[in-house]
């Protein structure tokens, strides 16, 4: 059983508000059309106008022309419904897609180049220097502490 099929369960249990999140979780991976269509009912089961016509919009359904223009009255701005997409969708490459990439002045999708995985500096003589001092600080710390101790228990017991 996957998530679709879950969703579905989900949907018939009216728990709408968990399908809505198992299909917010696919859609971070997978983007297709099954998803998408599934997640747009869903929205609208919720009473989620806005979401529902982003959904719509993507899927380039013209039908659902009242979702889609509370999506559009809810983000005013073409990079604002740019932007209200999920990152999978503005990747995807379809008409509809295509269409308001090009009206937000964007001329590629939304692709992130990954980041060079981090590598630690290397060590200095001052770096050195410095642990070597905090450890001697940190022992010498410790020395006056016991001799302390040992001190006062020697006059406790001399008492």
């Amino acid at each position: 059983m996957n998530a679709i099929d879950r969703a579905r369960d989900d949907v018939a249990a009216g728990r709408v508000w968990l399908a809505r999140d198992r299909l917010a979780g696919r859609l971070c991976n997978v983007c297709d059309t099954e998803t998408l269509t599934l997640l747009a009912e869903v929205h609208l089961a919720m009473q989620d106008l806005p979401a529902a016509g982003a959904m719509f919009y993507t899927l380039g359904q013209p039908d659902a022309t009242e979702a889609i223009a509370a999506w559009e009255a809810k983000y005013p701005e073409v990079g604002e419904r740019w932007r209200s997409l999920p990152r999978t969708i503005r990747v995807d490459d379809n008409e509809p897609v295509r269409r308001l990439r090009e009206s937000a002045g964007l001329q590629r999708p939304d692709t992130r180049t990954p980041q060079a995985r981090w590598k630690p500096l290397e060590r200095t003589w001052e770096d050195r220097f410095l642990d070597a001092g905090c450890g001697l600080l940190i022992f010498l710390f410790v020395a006056v502490i016991v001799t302390g101790l040992v001190g006062f228990v020697h006059w406790v017991v001399a008492a």
